[in-house]
């Protein structure tokens, strides 16, 4: 509900592009941006629909999300390799990979560990969750 709405106030903004984040995309979403004239932009973080948390439902209707997220948008962005290669051989239509995350970089003297009170190697900071179709980089 709150991506259809979203959808409808974009054609009385001044918005040039408006960007989605999938599984929230569906097809009369995205037609909205583009009656306005707008640019519509998709980001796919996983095949959602395959997750084992959602009932037949709840996949069914994720599945038409994947399926309007590949056609519809002016650029479909997915965020791993495995992904892009999945939404090409399927939909048979090029996607943009930007990869989340960083490449890492030389370790530097924690100055700013000290006035938090914490040792370097005393801790873990682990933010995100793994899942296995974002494994593969761009």
């Amino acid at each position: 509900m709150h991506t259809f709405l979203s959808s409808l106030h974009v054609l009385f903004s001044r918005n040039r592009i408006v960007h989605y984040h999938a599984p929230s995309v569906l097809r009369y979403s995205l037609s909205f941006p583009r009656l306005a004239g707008r640019r519509a932009i998709v980001t796919v973080q996983g095949l959602d629909w395959q997750r084992k948390k959602w009932n037949a439902l709840a996949s069914a209707v994720l599945r038409a999300g994947e399926h309007a997220s590949a056609t519809l948008p002016d650029a479909t962005v997915v965020v791993s390799q495995t992904l892009r290669k999945y939404y090409d051989n399927r939909y048979g239509r090029g996607s943009l990979c930007i990869p989340n995350g960083t490449h890492l970089r030389d370790r530097r003297a924690p100055l700013a560990l000290v006035g938090l009170g914490l040792a370097s190697d005393d801790y873990i900071l682990f933010l995100g969750r793994f899942s296995p179709e974002k494994t593969a980089t761009c």
